[in-house]
């Protein structure tokens, strides 16, 4: 059975009635690293930067109503998971206020104009706790760790409203290149390269995403204007250990050296809490689509090590 991108639990999706003329789309989140690399490589959309702080409710509600375009998608957020821990509770800090506030401005202004909103989301909106891999129609969980439940909070904001709407959740993104953020397979790369890699969790479980992947089906969903929950990824659940074989494997290092360790073993020595197990699958939807398919896990890294060799680089990312 092959293994799709994406998957949507609401409505069937058909094909956009041509994939010649792209779609003109509002965006948020453009400079930062998803954002910059899907626009930058998108063939289905035009994205043009709606140009306000989302946290900001009068000027989101004010651009949201001044922008022409229908589709409004929000790369925007606030991605780094430990400077997030350290703002446990604040809902005035950044992660919580991107995270959650931001979006809810967006839903409120899309639901005012009748635009449709499409979300970009993360596996930390569950628990971590389930033994098989996350469905899109599992109620998101995240209780214990402060980004999980700010993304949690910003996702029920959006589905919370009577308006169109779609919400992408994505895992452990990566991606060809990025001056913002170094992301967890060209960080294995270079780590491995230098002999510098820590011991990795081996009772750590996630779906890693190749963005370019996460492009193709942006683009579908707003050609489609499909609603409903999505998830993109490579389907294959695999712990941070063995993806740094996998890495070591196609980039043709010396994987010999890679080491293991217990996610559980140092939560317990940092006292802070990891979800363990982020695995989503996609299977449910697979004959319900006509959408991108997507490259296996291998097939997406040995993509990522031709774009690395051939010098990929992106003007526009952040």
């Amino acid at each position: 059975m092959a293994c799709l991108t994406f998957s949507c639990i609401m409505d069937i999706m058909t094909t956009p009635e041509s994939s010649e003329a792209p779609v003109y789309v509002a965006a948020t989140g453009l400079t930062g690293m998803i954002g910059a690399r899907v626009a930058e490589i998108s063939s289905d959309c035009v994205f043009t930067p709606l140009g306000v702080d989302i946290t900001d409710r009068e000027a989101t509600m004010a651009a949201v109503a001044k922008s022409e375009l229908n589709i409004v998608v929000n790369f925007a957020a606030f991605t780094d998971v430990a400077r997030a821990a350290e703002q446990w509770g604040d809902r005035d800090g950044p992660c919580y206020q991107i995270n959650a506030v931001g979006p809810r401005n967006l839903s409120d202004a899309c639901a005012l104009t009748g635009k449709h909103l499409i979300h970009i989301s993360t596996d930390y909106v569950f628990s971590g706790e389930e033994s098989r891999p996350y469905t899109e129609s599992d109620v998101p969980d995240a209780n214990a760790d402060w980004y999980g439940i700010t993304k949690r909070i910003g996702e029920e904001y959006v589905s919370g409203v009577d308006a169109p709407y779609s919400v992408i959740r994505i895992g452990s993104p990566f991606q060809a290149h990025s001056l913002r953020k170094e992301d967890v397979v060209r960080r294995l790369v270079r780590q491995l390269r230098s002999d510098s890699l820590p011991p990795l969790f081996n009772d750590m479980v996630v779906t890693p995403t190749f963005v370019d992947d996460l492009a193709s089906v942006v683009g579908f969903v707003c050609g489609a204007k499909a609603q409903g929950i999505f998830h993109v990824n490579s389907c294959v659940p695999i712990s941070p250990a063995n993806l740094a074989r996998m890495v070591a494997t196609i980039f043709e290092e010396d994987g010999s050296r890679i080491r293991e360790t217990s996610l559980r073993d140092f939560a317990a020595k940092t006292g802070r809490f990891y979800p363990q197990r982020l695995a989503m699958s996609s299977e449910m939807t697979l004959t319900r689509l006509n959408g991108p398919v997507p490259r296996p896990l291998p097939d997406a890294l040995a993509k990522l090590r031709q774009q690395i060799e051939e010098g990929s680089t992106c003007q526009a990312c952040g």
